[in-house]
């Protein structure tokens, strides 16, 4: 029984031994996975060209074109649903077309002032001055 316990005892090799063979295998996974050889430390190698970071680098970009994408879609008023085209069909809708009324109303003040229509605001004032001159000249 002291043979089997005691420090250099049977039951010490034993577990020594069970141990070895359990670290030794745990070395080998180790070293497949992060070892020298290993894929995963290939791509943080600072000699080659670190495959890791222009992987992040490449990712990175393509998520930072894609958002520039969006949001410049957001200001395009091809679009009928960016940020921009809703307000100014809201205005549009809300207001009329600012553009066409201010056309209309301009041309209803160019022809008060225009001597060739009878009833415009010139027209009339041509034509009291035109009888107050004869009733003066009579």
């Amino acid at each position: 029984m002291e043979n089997l316990v005691k420090d250099d005892g049977e039951l010490d090799s034993l577990i020594h031994g069970q141990v070895a063979d359990v670290q030794q295998e745990l070395t080998r996974t180790f070293e497949r996975f992060i070892g020298e050889n290993s894929q995963f430390l290939a791509l943080l190698s600072p000699t080659e060209s670190n495959r890791l970071l222009a992987a992040m680098r490449a990712t990175a970009n393509s998520v930072l074109q894609a958002e520039k994408a969006a949001i410049l879609a957001q200001f395009s008023l091809d679009e009928s649903t960016s940020a921009l085209s809703r307000p100014v069909r809201e205005l549009t809708t809300t207001h009329g077309n600012l553009a066409e009324a201010l056309g209309t109303r301009m041309a209803e003040v160019v022809g008060e002032f225009s001597p060739d229509r009878e009833d415009s605001a010139l027209s009339r004032l041509v034509r009291r001055v035109e009888e107050a001159q004869t009733s003066i000249t009579r």
